[in-house]
């Protein structure tokens, strides 16, 4: 008997993906990344934003890439940690991405 319709790897991947944004967590992770870019004095690597945020850096880049083709967060430079062979972007909120962390804040407080 031969098997029918296994998915591949890709089609799991995209799967679970679509089920990560309709659970939400997709969302709250892009207001986590928001949120820490805007109590940070300082631009922030992926690296950061994932430590600051509590989340794992899959998961963070894929939310900085999703802010960034929302216009949300550019980039601002880069630098190049000690014991770090590549240097890494360091990224910043723009105007529009400081309006809505400033809207996730004042949800926070309230």
């Amino acid at each position: 008997m031969q098997v029918i319709g296994i998915p591949s790897g890709s089609e799991v991947k995209h799967s679970a993906y679509i089920d990560h944004i309709r659970s939400g967590a997709c969302r709250r992770q892009q207001e986590a990344a928001l949120a820490v870019l805007a109590l940070s004095a300082q631009p922030l690597t992926r690296h950061e934003i994932a430590e600051l945020a509590g989340m794992a850096l899959s998961g963070a880049c894929g939310r900085v890439a999703e802010l960034l083709d929302l216009d949300y967060v550019e980039v601002a430079g880069t630098v190049k940690p000690a014991g770090v062979r590549s240097p890494r972007s360091t990224l910043q909120l723009t105007d529009k991405g400081r309006t809505e962390a400033a809207r996730i804040l004042e949800e926070l407080a309230a």
